[in-house]
């Protein structure tokens, strides 16, 4: 029986367990240039290919899997071996073929997420962007940076918008009259209240045009509305 507090048993890394080299890995858009540990070079079109992503072994070693069936040629990426766990026999998962290329774990996930997302830069965020932009090109890290931009001054935009213009004004209170802030705004009010219903003779008719009319009757003299807001009084004084 295995101890599980012994490193070396079951779902526990090995530390001393030799280190696969690594392939280094440039995209560009559609087009995927992986630079072997031997010198060679392979470029590989992602338009049109056919790819695959799931979990396996390689060297007693659970690891992650991806084949890209590409016209060129067909090739396999995997997580390095000697950081993953040790995979017991009883796990029945496929094995990595031996030429399966080696990349680094963040390299391995970003490469996976722009393949199944069949290249689409639209609905990333500026942090998914930056990490896609590690492994790109030159070229492509150029119109990655200006996708970002433009989803960071969407953001901008939005966090200015009149509602939160509104929101600091009101916090701020008036600037013109010196007013405290207003926690909540005042109901408006009418002027006056409208006349009361005209008398009528006993036909139904109203004794006099003017009552007929249903007109408001004319407040006071520096009668002010009640509920007027700070800014509103501040707009008729004038500067």
């Amino acid at each position: 029986m295995l101890d599980p507090l012994v490193p070396g048993s079951p779902l526990y890394r090995d530390d001393a367990f030799p280190p696969s080299p690594r392939t280094e890995v440039a995209l560009a858009w559609s087009e995927l240039s992986l630079y072997l540990p031997d010198g060679r070079c392979l470029q590989l079109e992602l338009d049109g290919a056919r790819h695959s992503v799931g979990d396996a072994t390689a060297r007693r070693r659970f690891v992650r899997m991806m084949s890209i069936e590409a016209r060129q040629a067909a090739v396999t990426l995997i997580t390095p071996p000697d950081r993953g766990a040790i995979a017991p026999r009883v796990a029945h998962l496929p094995a990595a073929p031996d030429d399966a290329a080696v990349l680094e774990a963040g390299v391995w996930e970003q490469l996976a997420d722009w393949v199944a997302s069949s290249g689409r830069l639209a609905g990333r965020t500026v942090e998914e962007l930056a990490r896609l932009a590690s492994i790109a090109t030159a070229p492509f890290a150029v119109v990655i940076g200006g996708v970002a931009a433009g989803v960071a001054r969407d953001l901008a935009r939005m966090a200015s918008g009149p509602c939160a213009r509104r929101r600091r004004r009101a916090a701020s209170g008036c600037a013109r009259c010196s007013s405290p802030p207003a926690r909540r705004r005042a109901p408006r009010t009418r002027w006056w209240p409208r006349s009361p219903p005209a008398p009528t003779d006993a036909r139904g008719r109203p004794r006099t045009a003017a009552d007929a009319a249903g007109r408001r009757r004319t407040p006071p003299a520096g009668r002010r509305q009640a509920g007027v807001s700070c800014r509103s009084a501040c707009a008729r004084r004038g500067p």
